[in-house]
């Protein structure tokens, strides 16, 4: 019976050594920092927005991490996409709201679509004129 290790594999010495190996730690860090990061993202394009007018993070307003419970649903429809529509984020407002983002009692439709292309702008960056 033939057993296999590095030795099996021509080549295999200049290979050896060029990169590190990976950590567990770090294997989970490249996964982990894209999802914060892209949360973070979207809340503070949420506090931004403000649609109820709670001033989130400022000395007499809501709590910095107010939209939280709305920024982890659109972040995930971000990572797991690379974008989000109007109808998506409508739709996780109208679970926590029963109201549409995009409806005449908050931001309305073109506030909502301006709002929703600073979202899909977190996945996609435009480049800075040079």
């Amino acid at each position: 019976m033939r057993t296999w290790g590095p030795s099996s594999f021509p080549g295999h010495r200049k290979l050896t050594g060029l990169l590190p190996p990976l950590s567990h730690d770090d294997v989970v860090s490249e996964r982990v920092e894209p999802w914060k990061s892209t949360v973070r993202g979207v809340l503070a394009v949420l506090n931004d927005v403000d649609p109820y007018g709670l001033d989130p993070g400022k000395p007499d307003g809501a709590p910095l991490d107010e939209y939280d419970l709305e920024a982890e649903p659109i972040a995930k429809h971000l990572v797991d996409d690379g974008s989000i529509t109007v109808e998506q984020v409508d739709a996780i407002w109208r679970h926590w709201f029963s109201e549409s983002l995009s409806g005449p009692g908050c931001l309305g439709r073109s506030a909502t679509e301006q709002f929703v292309a600073r979202l899909n702008e977190l996945m996609n960056p435009t480049p800075s004129p040079t």
